[in-house]
């Protein structure tokens, strides 16, 4: 059980007596692949999905050894993964991704995964790998879930609009300062 308020004075460890059996409230909990915490912020889901995610990205860098191993493709395959873990539900917390935070948080796993696909050394810096492997930055393809989630509710969701929604991904990225490549990501 948790208690969701923004109230200071609010009374800790919260207990309710249900049927002869005492329920403490916990900090946060999860609900439908969201951890949902107390105060209202998503600091504790970020923060386990990137954990998650990194978990994965090293599963992955055990299997994939950076000197020989899987072809490009596979690689791209199994960063796609740790993609999927960290974007889900995007359209809901896209916005926190605002505070570096967060950003750096999600941006680790990410980059992790993609010294694999690269099979680039460790100190390789986050901007030169997502360059290098043709990555968009994770905060960007955030924002592009969250618009393509928002199109898909009105149900103007199609290819040329993926395409659109892909291409201001990119502009936002270069106007922002964000150093991207050309494309959708995908090797020429």
């Amino acid at each position: 059980m948790v208690v969701l308020t923004r109230q200071r004075w609010f009374e800790k460890p919260f207990t309710v007596n249900i049927g002869g059996t005492n329920v403490t409230a916990k900090q946060s909990v999860r609900y439908l692949g969201f951890q949902l915490y107390e105060k209202l912020t998503y600091f504790e889901h970020l923060t386990r999905t990137a954990e998650k995610a990194n978990e994965i990205a090293a599963s992955l860098a055990r299997i994939m050894p950076n000197t020989s191993g899987s072809r490009y493709a596979k690689r791209r395959l199994l960063q796609s993964v740790v993609h999927s873990v960290i974007l889900y539900g995007a359209k809901i917390w896209a916005d926190q991704l605002t505070q570096e935070k967060y950003r750096q948080k999600l941006a680790a796993a990410q980059r992790r995964a993609a010294l694999r696909v690269a099979c680039a050394y460790r100190t390789t810096s986050e901007a030169a790998i997502l360059v290098i492997t043709k990555t968009i930055p994770i905060d960007l393809m955030a924002k592009e879930r969250e618009r393509l989630q928002e199109r898909r509710s009105a149900g103007t969701l199609d290819d040329t609009t993926r395409e659109l929604e892909r291409k201001q991904t990119l502009e936002n990225g270069h106007a922002g300062g964000k150093t991207l490549t050309q494309g959708d990501g995908r090797p020429n």
